[in-house]
């Protein structure tokens, strides 16, 4: 699954503690924002030995979705956890840099790919 997250990447490896505040593009009772909020930030957290904690906010709580670049730009978010084909119109080379959106047709589909399709973390 492609996902945009800035600065993730350069806050994960930093010595001090950090807590990131990334907005999704899942609504709050999607199977996507349970699975990752219950099985994947919990181990993100352990695997850095508590150096990053991910907070995950639903789809339009902080800002409308359409905005989360700007918002990460201006310091609101720390990331956006979406894929790039939802701003093929700010940047035409974000439509081909996702995944298939709504690639899966069931939840069933994604979990299995997360367990055994590589992106276990």
């Amino acid at each position: 699954m492609a996902i945009l997250a800035t600065s993730v990447s350069a806050l994960a490896f930093t010595a001090q503690a950090a807590t990131l505040n990334i907005q999704t593009s899942f609504n709050a009772g999607d199977f996507s924002t349970q699975y990752l909020t219950e099985t994947w930030l919990p181990k993100i957290k352990e695997m850095t030995d508590g150096r990053v904690e991910i907070i995950l906010t639903p789809n339009g709580s902080v800002v409308p979705a359409r905005e989360t670049p700007d918002a990460v730009a201006a310091g609101v978010l720390d990331g956006d956890f979406t894929s790039v084909n939802y701003f093929a119109g700010r940047e035409p080379a974000f439509a081909i840099m996702g995944d298939l959106i709504s690639g899966y047709d069931t939840p069933q589909q994604m979990l299995g790919f997360c367990k055994e399709g590589g992106a276990r973390p």
